[in-house]
């Protein structure tokens, strides 16, 4: 079973975890075959299993994947692997909602509201204008930086696009709606991901 303790976490400004699609297939099939995270480390340490360009940023990968992994088991790695790539790239998103409490709940508050009111256009200041209402209501939040809110924006903005949820270019970003397959809808239901289920199908 996945681990859903999301609105358990606190906020964080995360302005470097992109989404790692290639990064997060490499783990998965090698934590389907057994390995555990502490021989990725090995092998991240010792044979730059990501193609990281320095040791800092091995580390930082390393560092996102056991975070995200750390959420899953045997039956979503080998349900990641049994999904076409645009699951498993959406599959990558929701790996991040359980992961990072201000990603979920911009999902659950700007994204799935878009999907459910067919406003299929995200406007950059649909970003910054939601960081501002996480700030008035959180005090942690508050103290972020405007140079890391920013950065924060934009790193939403990658997610976003490289799990295939909007287009590409632009500071107007097209949203895309998700088809998700019967089987991810299933999966998702059966792990408890009800909420994120609903987020991703614009239900309320």
């Amino acid at each position: 079973m996945m681990t859903f303790d999301i609105l358990e976490q606190p906020y964080f400004c995360r302005t470097k975890d992109t989404l790692r699609f290639q990064e997060m297939r490499t783990a998965i099939e090698l934590m389907a075959a057994g390995k555990t995270i502490d021989d990725l480390e090995y092998m991240s340490a010792e044979e730059n299993l990501f193609s990281a360009v320095s040791k800092s940023r091995a580390k930082e990968i390393l560092s996102i994947m056991r975070r995200r992994l750390g959420k899953g088991d045997q039956a979503f790695f080998n349900f990641f692997l049994s999904e076409p790539i645009e699951m498993q790239k959406i599959l990558c998103v929701v790996t991040v909602m359980l992961d990072d409490r201000s990603f979920y709940t911009f999902m659950d508050e700007v994204y799935k509201e878009k999907l459910i009111t067919g406003e299929n256009v995200l406007y950059k200041d649909d970003l910054i204008a939601f960081i501002h209402k996480l700030q008035a209501r959180d005090e942690k939040a508050a103290g972020w930086s405007d140079a890391g809110i920013k950065k924060m924006r934009d790193n939403f903005k990658s997610i976003l696009r490289d799990g295939g949820l909007i287009s590409a270019t632009g500071n107007d970003r097209q949203i895309l709606r998700p088809l998700l397959t019967d089987e991810t809808e299933k999966f998702l239901e059966d792990q408890g991901l009800m909420p994120i289920r609903k987020i991703l199908s614009g239900e309320r």
